[in-house]
């Protein structure tokens, strides 16, 4: 098992650069929405004053005389507007109290009579001036048209705009450095895993370099991944060593036959060799699967197809299937089952384990005796109890059964691969079960299965 630790700070400076990146795109748009409102508090107000004095110069003055010469000192004048502009179809007057206001004259009268806007520029008349002009219609073709600058407030605008523009910059700046940053980190470690792991495909040395990141349970993962796949190797290595032994009997059989076909001309004994190497290879296949299986199991790579099935029908399906077999031996089969237990499993592979416990149970009693099979619920665990009358299993043998190709001395009597007991064992823990035996010589067996509730 390779270490996985490091001294790299990716996670948590991921996670402040992810959380920094959230407050300054709040806080954006929270100066986004304080520079809108701003604005438009700003011109609403500019153009609510020039509209207010508009009103006032007008409602001190005849309707018929309101452009007259004579009545621009009535009052108080202008009431702060920069110009008061008359139009009527006989001309147009403009008045005006400020000194430099003549200096645009000529781009004042070029303006519509009739234009109310707000912070117009009187250079071409773009949205970046600081003039604001109400236009009213006071009696036919006579209109009344103001306009008045507001410089301190367009400089408190431009000022708050170059202020927030400056601190969404600057967010982005820190944002923008500490994501770039934060990305740097994180491809270093990764390809700091990626060295690794071309490390480990060449053959190399099998450890990750260390890290404290988040990347951690990553490389834990693949710690895990690896492990498995080293103990499958190791386990297939081992069945294969511990298989070749026992191939080499029925390949030689299979070739022996092969070539006692080929010696003879009657096709009757060519099909009979033919039957028999297809037996023979039957038999190598099957076990060669049965080791698969019990390799899966045991390196926790088998897949299991779990559903809810009823306890006592998988066995029943069993026991019919072993009915004549029991027959031939004058086996007595009882058994006395719970319908009422459902389990949650793989209802083919627990098929196969009850087969596996009676088929050996009828193999190893003696004729006339008998297989009672049982099961009870416990607050734990399902219980399924296989027991017999048959030869029973030694001292010396019974820690043994469990191994792959492993036969006892009075069960070389009867056919077999050795194979079956491992692949319960491995089936059941598969479930997350287990399965213990008892045993006394001459006696009998009792085989007790627990699966989980």
């Amino acid at each position: 098992m390779f270490s996985v630790r490091s001294r790299c700070l990716t996670g948590p400076l991921v996670k402040y650069a992810g959380l920094f990146g959230g407050i300054s795109a709040v806080l954006l748009l929270f100066l986004g929405g304080v520079f809108f409102l701003a604005r438009q508090g700003l011109m609403t107000y500019c153009r609510e004053d020039v509209a207010r004095r508009l009103d006032m110069y007008i409602q001190e003055r005849p309707a018929d005389v309101v452009w007259s010469p004579e009545y621009l000192d009535r009052g108080d004048g202008l009431y702060g507007l920069g110009f008061i502009r008359v139009t009527s179809s006989d001309g147009q007057l403009f008045f005006s109290e400020e000194n430099g206001v003549e200096i645009d004259f000529d781009k004042i009268i070029n303006i519509a009579p009739g234009l109310s806007a707000t912070w117009v520029s009187l250079h071409g008349g773009e949205r970046h001036g600081s003039w604001t002009f109400q236009a009213k219609t006071i009696s036919g073709s006579l209109r009344v048209q103001a306009g008045m600058q507001h410089p301190h407030l367009v400089t408190l605008y431009h000022g708050l705009r170059r202020m927030i523009l400056a601190m969404g910059v600057a967010a982005l700046m820190v944002a923008g450095g500490l994501t770039f940053y934060c990305r740097r980190i994180s491809l270093h470690s990764i390809k700091q895993a990626e060295h690794s792991l071309t490390t480990i495909a060449a053959g190399g040395d099998d450890r990750f370099g260390e890290d404290n990141s988040e990347l951690r349970p990553l490389y834990a993962l693949l710690d895990r991944l690896f492990t498995q796949n080293r103990y499958l190797i190791h386990t297939m290595q081992e069945s294969l060593d511990s298989v070749a032994h026992d191939l080499r009997t029925p390949m030689t059989r299979l070739r022996s036959v092969a070539e006692y076909g080929l010696r003879k001309d009657d096709p009757e004994k060519l099909a009979e060799a033919l039957s028999d190497c297809l037996e023979e290879s039957d038999r190598v296949l099957s076990m060669l699967n049965i080791m698969m299986s019990v390799a899966e199991a045991e390196s926790g790579t088998m897949r299991l197809n779990l559903e809810q099935v009823q306890l006592s029908a998988t066995i029943n399906d069993v026991v019919n299937l072993y009915e004549y077999v029991a027959e031939e031996k004058n086996i007595d089969v009882q058994m006395d089952l719970e319908s009422d237990i459902f389990i949650t499993a793989d209802k083919t592979r627990i098929r196969q384990v009850w087969a596996n416990l009676l088929d050996n149970a009828i193999k190893y009693s003696q004729v006339g005796g008998y297989v009672w099979i049982t099961n009870r619920s416990e607050p734990e665990a399902h219980v399924v109890v296989f027991s017999d009358n048959g030869m029973g299993i030694s001292a010396h043998e019974i820690d043994r059964i469990w191994e792959r190709l492993f036969r006892g001395d009075r069960s070389r009597s009867e056919q077999g691969l050795g194979l079956g007991l491992s692949y319960v064992r491995a089936v059941v823990e598969a479930h997350g079960g287990e399965v213990t035996v008892e045993s006394w010589l001459r006696e009998g067996s009792r085989f007790e299965v627990r699966l989980p509730l």
